[in-house]
């Protein structure tokens, strides 16, 4: 399975950029959690091409999320330092 979004850079002083494309019927919702699975960031995503940047303030490790309809469609880890 190919993913939707590629992101970088990834270890990040905090700012990450995400790009690519979401296909198919939304809405489609991109959550960054921290390693409780706190939330500390949500975009809704449109279909079609994206690109975004989204930024921590606090080094960690984190983890995202792409889905639709309660779907996961994409999960990936974030390091910032």
């Amino acid at each position: 399975r190919n993913d939707l979004l590629s992101y970088y850079p990834n270890p990040s002083t905090g700012t990450f950029h995400f790009q690519g494309a979401v296909d198919g019927d939304g809405p489609f919702l991109l959550r960054i959690l921290d390693v409780a699975w706190r939330e500390v960031d949500r975009v809704s995503l449109l279909p079609g091409q994206v690109s975004l940047d989204r930024t921590i303030t606090r080094s960690g490790t984190y983890f995202f999320t792409v889905t639709a309809g309660g779907h996961l469609l994409q999960k990936g880890k974030l390091v910032v330092f």
